[in-house]
């Protein structure tokens, strides 16, 4: 079997108008016809992608990947030029630069591809001078572009003349070139698939990232179905590995080809998810002519994916041709992407293209953000590309006030779990992240205060509405700001660190607030303090006040609150009020009891305080909650520390 250092990890793609020579140029070079299907080779026109394997002088092979010229097929050449290192641009003597030509070239650039050369074919067609008008059009028309120094040969596939210059001229710009490195977590965007007798389902592509070896198991997305390889074949040979660059087929076990497609992503599980929202950042084609609004229909080209959606400007009202905008992406259909992917984006109507750049991560889940701190997240992103703990930090911040583990970071930044720790723990040694828990779960500073903010907000929001409120439940808190507890509660004690809360027993309080009553409230307070205390241990359940009471219902429910967060009426029971002198009078008689008796039944209950069974009960139970007392049986008995609470 043969090893996998005899191929080399660069890609060669072919562009160019139709019927400009590119699959006859390619068939000449490697002696394989690249046109693989019945239709293609009838027409005489290449339809879909084509693949064949080029020859360096060292023994190593290179893939070159075939993409259609014709304009119907361009979705179809993006999909082919995903993952290409180096293109060579073909140009026929007998047409020049035409109209793929010119996009073909934009979508090179756009995808960020910065190597190459351009080729002049069919030259024994026309006269020599015609061929010397022809480069004259073609340099003129690649100046300002990454092909305006690159070589330009000038060949003909038919009779051979400059055929092996090219090769000579290919071999040598090939391996000058830096070949990728396959660290990076597997993916490979799926550009057939198809099924193989006796093996079953196949998917072919070129893997966009890292390396993946026999048994692996693989993800396929958006499906989120886990498979496993059986084979692999690169350049049509059985191999043990394949890796980034390798034109790679694989045998996928338990999977249903019929329910895989193109622009699916075959990958390793639990980096990747489908995301319908992407932040981008767009840069529109200069030579265009007409402004974009607010929300363009598009349809967006990444990986071999396209999906229809609209394109929504984040920092801008409008965009000039020539200028760069900060956007999202907003697709009927999930599409699976890496963190800095390119793309290349067209209009629904007429399709053209219009423009791309790179993909900055995904906007799920915060739709509804404000326009403009959308566009600082992107912004952000955008310009920590290169430093991967700037884009970390980045990544975390932009999650707001939600904290997240190394398993949410997979998702985030595609990087490895000991790069991601390595990564986390220098921002927590410069203060940017904070650890939260022994979980290790993180959140960024600008998290923190985003939960600051809300939690101060919440509390002040709350009290304006409850004014005879004394305390607010920490827990009600978090339902009230959607904030995850274990961030509130570090919050909050950070408030309270600096005199801006106090909390008591899980309940947060205002320094310094009073609650005032009006004189309506404060003669209610007193008719109910009245009730309770002449009724000592049978006071009325709440219903029964309310129906003696000659306020209004809502008023009486504020005003008996407030009662019971002071501490002047408690609550012992379901249904079973006290007034807190009662209440401790009770405790001591329950106290003084244990001091000549062992234990206290109800009936003990009922005679100490001359009160109901279905008083004395819940009282017993009070104290039971309180420490007092242990319950043994149908009696209690004193607890270890039966001191006053």
């Amino acid at each position: 079997m043969q090893q996998a250092d005899d191929i080399v990890h660069i890609t060669v793609g072919t562009a160019g108008h139709i019927d400009h020579g590119k699959s006859t140029l390619i068939k000449a070079v490697t002696g394989t016809d690249p046109d693989r299907l019945k239709e293609e080779q009838e027409r005489g026109m290449t339809i879909d992608l084509g693949y064949a394997g080029f020859m360096l002088p060292d023994g190593r092979e290179v893939g070159i990947i075939d993409v259609p010229g014709h304009e119907r097929f361009i979705k179809n050449m993006v999909a082919g030029a995903t993952g290409i290192d180096f293109v060579v641009l073909v140009v026929a003597a007998d047409d020049s630069v035409m109209p793929q030509t010119r996009e073909h070239l934009e979508i090179m650039e756009l995808l960020g591809i910065t190597r190459g050369m351009t080729v002049i074919t069919k030259i024994d067609i026309v006269d020599e001078e015609l061929v010397e008008l022809v480069e004259e059009d073609v340099r003129d028309f690649f100046k300002g572009t990454f092909l305006e120094d690159a070589p330009l040969m000038k060949v003909s596939a038919i009779s051979g003349q400059g055929v092996s210059e090219f090769v000579e001229t290919l071999q040598e710009l090939v391996l000058q070139l830096e070949p990728r490195s396959d660290s990076g977590v597997f993916r490979m965007p799926v550009q057939r698939v198809f099924s193989a007798k006796g093996y079953g389902a196949v998917a072919t592509g070129v893997p966009v990232s890292g390396k993946v070896i026999m048994s692996d198991k693989l993800e396929i997305l958006p499906q989120s179905k886990i498979s496993r390889i059986r084979g692999i074949q690169v350049y049509g040979k059985d191999r043990d590995w394949a890796r980034v660059g390798h034109r790679t087929a694989l045998n996928l076990a338990d999977l249903d080809y019929r329910k895989v497609f193109r622009g699916n992503v075959v990958c390793e599980p639990g980096y990747f998810e489908p995301a319908k929202i992407i932040d981008a950042r767009f840069d529109y084609l200069a030579n265009l002519k007409n402004k974009l609004g607010l929300r363009t229909p598009i349809r967006l080209h990444v990986g071999t994916d396209e999906a229809l959606g609209v394109m929504v400007l984040l920092d801008k009202k409008n965009l000039v041709p020539g200028e760069t905008a900060y956007v999202q992406y907003r697709l009927r259909t999930p599409v699976i992407v890496g963190l800095g992917d390119r793309c290349v984006v067209r209009m629904q109507s007429p399709v053209t293209t219009i423009g791309g750049g790179p993909l900055l991560g995904s906007g799920e889940g915060r739709p509804r953000l404000l326009k403009s701190r959308m566009a600082e997240f992107v912004r952000r992103k955008d310009n920590a590309f290169g430093n991967n703990l700037e884009i970390l930090s980045a990544l975390a911040a932009e999650r707001g006030a939600r904290p997240f583990d190394l398993q949410d970071l997979r998702k985030l930044t595609q990087f490895r779990d000991n790069e991601n720790e390595e990564l986390i723990n220098r921002l927590i040694e410069k203060n940017e992240v904070l650890l939260l828990s022994k979980r290790r779960r993180y959140l960024h500073e600008d998290g923190a205060l985003i939960a600051r903010e809300y939690l101060l907000r919440a509390v002040d929001k709350f009290f304006r509405e409850n004014p005879l409120k004394v305390h607010c439940d920490l827990k009600h808190l978090v339902n009230l700001t959607g904030i995850d507890e274990e961030v509130l509660n570090m919050v909050a004690s950070h408030l309270i660190n600096e005199k801006k809360l106090e909390l008591d027993s899980g309940k947060i309080s205002i320094p310094g607030r009073n609650v005032r009553l009006t004189r309506e409230e404060e003669e209610l307070a007193s008719e109910i303090e009245k009730i309770y205390m002449e009724e000592r241990f049978s006071g009325p359940s709440y219903g029964d006040l309310v129906a003696r009471l000659t306020g209004a219902h809502e008023k009486v429910k504020k005003v008996f609150g407030f009662m019971q967060e002071k501490g002047d009426i408690v609550r012992v029971g379901d249904n079973t009020f006290i007034h807190h002198g009662a209440l401790e009078e009770a405790r001591e008689a329950v106290v003084r009891h244990f001091e000549s008796n062992p234990s206290l039944s109800p009936a003990d209950m009922k005679n100490l305080i001359g009160a109901s069974r279905k008083f004395a009960i819940p009282l017993m139970e009070h104290f039971d909650r309180e420490g007092i007392t242990i319950r043994k049986g149908n009696v209690r008995v004193p607890a270890k520390s039966s001191k006053k609470p």
